[in-house]
């Protein structure tokens, strides 16, 4: 596959990414659950402001590399010794899903 296919495969799923999260985003403000008080631009600067950006970007990438080097990197390359690759990503898929959506353990705690 040529150098330039895999950019353009990157910037699809970079902007896929972006309207989804921006979309979310649109919903929760439409319906009022979100409210923005003001921003580090304001307060601070945009220097202040970039500099949080790229540190949170930073930091999600992090995350997500570790993430994917353990769930695919490691625990698929097990399970698909052992399972078919079909189930095997399956299985991944929900092993994610559940270390990734747990419910708060605020939910969990009894009375006040």
């Amino acid at each position: 596959m040529p150098r330039w296919q895999h950019l353009w495969q990157w910037g699809v799923g970079f902007g896929a990414g972006l309207l989804v999260i921006a979309g979310l985003f649109g919903i929760e403000w439409a319906l009022g659950w979100v409210e923005v008080a003001g921003t580090a631009l304001d307060d601070r600067g945009a220097g202040t402001a970039a500099r949080l950006l790229a540190g949170g970007l930073a930091l999600q990438f992090a995350v997500a590399f570790s993430e994917e080097i353990g769930f695919r990197g490691y625990v698929f390359q097990n399970l698909a010794g052992r399972l078919s690759v079909r189930n095997a990503t399956l299985a991944t898929g929900l092993l994610l899903v559940r270390r990734i959506y747990q419910p708060p353990q605020h939910l969990h705690q009894a009375g006040p």
